[in-house]
């Protein structure tokens, strides 16, 4: 299938190149039309697309068209060349001599190279040309279909920008861009801006929105943070003032009132006289107020049956289509209103129209009418609100009498309706406009970027026999956009073929450094403490070969909040959970948390911890002032992550949690720690810990043990808890112990009662023990609980 449509689409292609070489434009056009209905992102398509409108000498559209060619193609040979052969036109030898560079850098035929070079030449010699590459770059975010308003604008902004347009379908690519950008553009106050203005990214970037007049009637603008936001664009004061008064919250000294222009130079002008074809462009539906067009059009008819209504544009509610159809045939005006869909080409569409119309309720600009005007159409305008402080009263009306009587007049001057655009709403006004608000803002300093001096950072990556998950793993570290890290790669003594493929990248890269294991370790704490004790690094990141860093800005984004709050020791996010195949399945959302919620709730959550440390990275200063490594006790072999949180509590390390996830983690069989047998002894392992080293208060801070004045009735009443949570933690294994990935666990009686009742019932003992050292203040609960445990032991030969 693949096969057939590549086959396909270089057939089209070759029609079209051929109709193009023998002039055959018309017909060229409509089959890039229908290539591009199958295909968005063709460089060649877009290459084939800009010489036919050159050929038709509309320049400045294949400018728009080569631009959004480069947004998928950036180095591709064709696309720079023709763009230089316009750059050059125009008498923009700057940016030509760059594009024939780019071209050149990129050109695979020698002959070709030789004309370039004798291009390239020319522009020195003859114009003084040179390379300027220290623009600013602009990043416009919009979704796809919603871009009308942008091409002119990004066209504008190139000569002294690095422009790039970013159809966001999927919100990492809104971080992406920001990264690349020094300014950030968000087209429309919707989702995007929502989501951009709250990234850690927005605090250091020049944000701009411009807020159309649709989403001043939503909800949108109150999801914005708009103390990340630089400035807010509204094209009319009409506008203006309901947002300000909708959303109190925007900031009035953060918006630029700034009309969207029209490039008059896109309308052929023509004057033009008293005529009877009336033109409507645009959507339909209940804003755009339909009803008034039939009632113009209808009392124009009992005027003279010569008046006609076209209509360029889509229903958008099929109510309308009904009204329209009944409404048409009750008022008997079928010969008198032509429907013809969308058009693409207005400009053209519009040669024969002598009045262009709107029946709005509200708009901003009403572009439409103005693109008419530039052709030099008389507009004929409903007092919509805000009208009269966009156009002269004397294109407005009120009522269907006054609009008929401005057709009627005999009053038409094309050349007037035309410069009063060009006046007041041309595009070099709205890009001068926004070149000075842009130089504005770009001279205010938000916060101070990093990094200067790059401190190395240490990437651990233990591996058992993950061969064929560990190229992922190690992709993911290299291709960070951090580029000093060393990578050490720690191997417990694999047999699929591991230490081959580590030995291989050993050689490929200066940076990666082998640990070979000759036996086996049976866990991680082997392999954590000597990467611990080798990192030469500032900071350590310790990531499991199954995994992998969820992104390319994993370090960077790590990075920077340490060196913003030098204190801490450790940086911690979410985790990504992802299946076999590396495809995501879940978020694990954690939070910022208190040594004491740690403490807490582990030992509430029988053993199990709230706080990830292997999912962030240490500065290795914490490991070296403390004198400390990996803490291992060797009865927990499944939980040492929860034991060494507990234990960096001890010394008091300084954490922060950031809200993004940093590694994802693979969810597959053989990481999934339901052996019992190892799991039991690491939960009593981190009950006993707590025990020992904190205060009951703490982690007993709900029994009212410091209301208790004597200190035998104390203990005695602590040990009694304690014995109670062994208790809650043998019901809870022997019987409903469910893994968070809803897997099945058919454990046998006699395995339960080997791993599970036996060394819980002797903490139980041994607690109950401790609890009647102390006095019987307790006797009559702590019968109660051998009773009960009596009851749920198959069979009991605990000592």
């Amino acid at each position: 299938m693949d096969g057939s449509m590549e086959s396909m689409k270089k057939h089209i292609k070759e029609n079209i190149n051929e109709l193009i070489n023998k002039e055959k434009l018309q017909e060229a056009e409509v089959l890039l039309k229908e290539f591009f209905s199958m295909v968005k992102d063709d460089a060649e398509a877009f290459s084939m697309k800009s010489v036919l409108l050159i050929l038709k000498g509309k320049l400045e559209e294949a400018e728009i068209v080569i631009k959004e060619g480069l947004n998928y193609h950036k180095d591709n040979f064709d696309l720079n060349y023709n763009l230089a052969y316009i750059y050059e036109t125009q008498g923009r030898y700057n940016q030509a001599l760059l594009c024939y560079t780019i071209a050149i850098n990129n050109c695979e035929d020698d002959n070709l190279k030789l004309g370039i070079e004798e291009n390239i030449s020319r522009l020195k010699n003859e114009h003084g040309a040179k390379i300027i590459t220290t623009k600013a770059k602009i990043a416009f975010f919009v979704k796809q279909g919603m871009d009308s308003f942008l091409g002119d604008t990004i066209s504008g902004l190139s000569d002294e920008y690095d422009v790039k347009k970013i159809v966001v379908t999927e919100y990492p690519q809104i971080e992406e861009g920001m990264r690349w950008a020094d300014i950030c553009w968000f087209e429309w106050c919707d989702e995007l801006i929502a989501y951009g203005s709250k990234l850690e990214l927005a605090r250091e970037k020049k944000i701009i929105c411009r807020l159309h007049s649709y989403e001043a009637f939503t909800e949108h603008p109150s999801n914005v943070k708009w103390n990340s936001v630089d400035k807010l664009i509204i094209d009319t004061k009409h506008i203006n003032d309901v947002v300000l008064t909708s959303f109190q919250k925007i900031p009035k000294d953060k918006v630029n009132i700034i009309p969207v222009g029209v490039n008059e130079g896109k309308y052929k002008f023509e004057k033009r006289e008293k005529g009877f074809n009336l033109a409507y462009v645009g959507y339909i539906n209940y804003k755009k107020g339909p009803m008034l067009l039939i009632q113009l059009i209808s009392e124009l008819v009992k005027i003279d049956k010569k008046y006609k209504l076209h209509i360029a544009g889509k229903f958008q509610d099929y109510r309308d289509v009904l009204y329209f159809n009944q409404m048409i045939k009750e008022m008997n005006l079928s010969d008198n209103i032509i429907h013809y869909g969308w058009v693409d080409d207005i400009n053209k569409w519009l040669i024969d129209k002598n009045y262009i119309i709107s029946t709005s309720l509200l708009e901003g600009q009403h572009l439409s009418v103005m693109e008419g005007m530039s052709k030099g159409i008389k507009p004929v305008i409903h007092n919509f609100v805000g009208a009269k402080e966009i156009y002269d009263k004397k294109y407005v009306w009120n009522t269907i009498d006054e609009a008929v009587e401005i057709i009627k007049s005999h009053k038409y001057n094309s050349s007037e309706y035309r410069e009063y655009v060009v006046k007041n709403y041309s595009k070099d006004k709205e890009l001068n406009s926004i070149k000075e608000m842009i130089s504005k803002i770009s001279g205010k300093n938000k916060e101070k970027k990093i990094i200067n001096i790059k401190p190395l950072i240490t990437v651990g990556v233990i591996n058992y026999n993950y061969k064929h998950y560990m190229d992922k793993a190690v992709s993911s570290i290299l291709s960070q956009t951090y580029d000093n890290i060393e990578i050490i790669i720690v191997d417990d003594c694999s047999n699929d073929g591991s230490i081959d493929l580590i030995n291989e990248y050993e050689k490929k890269h200066m940076n990666i450094k082998g640990i070979y294991h000759d036996k086996n370790s049976g866990s991680s704490v082997k392999a954590c403490r000597e990467l611990i004790e080798k990192a030469k690094g500032e900071y350590l990141f310790i990531l499991s070969s199954d995994d992998f860093l969820r992104d390319r800005y994993v370090i960077e984004d790590l990075i920077k909040q340490f060196l913003k709050e030098p204190n801490l020791d450790y940086v911690y996010g979410n985790l990504d959970i992802v299946d076999a195949d590396g495809n995501y399945k879940d978020v694990w959302k954690y939070k910022q948390f208190t040594d004491e919620q740690i403490i807490r709730e582990t030992f509430r959550r029988m053993g199990s911890g709230i706080m990830p440390v292997t999912i962030g990275m240490y500065k290795t200063e914490f490991y070296r002032k403390n004198d400390i490594t990996w803490h291992c006790d060797k009865e927990n072999i499944v939980a040492g992550d929860v034991l060494n949180s507990l234990v960096y509590i001890k010394y008091r390390w300084q954490y922060k949690y950031i809200d993004r996830s940093f590694i994802c983690y693979r969810h597959h069989s053989n990481n999934m720690t339901y052996n019992l047998k190892d799991r039991i002894p690491s939960i009593i392992s981190i009950i006993e810990y707590i025990i020992n080293n904190f205060d009951e208060s703490i982690y007993l801070s709900e029994v009212g043990l410091d209301k208790i004045q004597s200190y035998e009735m104390k203990k005695s009443k602590k040990m009694y808890i304690i014995a109670e949570v062994y208790f809650d933690i043998l019901k809870y294994y022997k019987d409903g112990f469910k893994p968070w990935d809803g897997s099945n666990t058919d454990y046998s009686k006699e395995y339960i009662h080997e791993w599970v009742e036996k060394p819980l019932c002797v903490k139980i003992k041994e607690y109950i023990g401790k609890s009647l050292e102390c006095g019987d203040f307790h006797r009559s609960e702590i019968e109660r609980l051998e009773f009960n445990l009596k009851n749920i032991i198959l069979t009991l030969n605990c000592k």
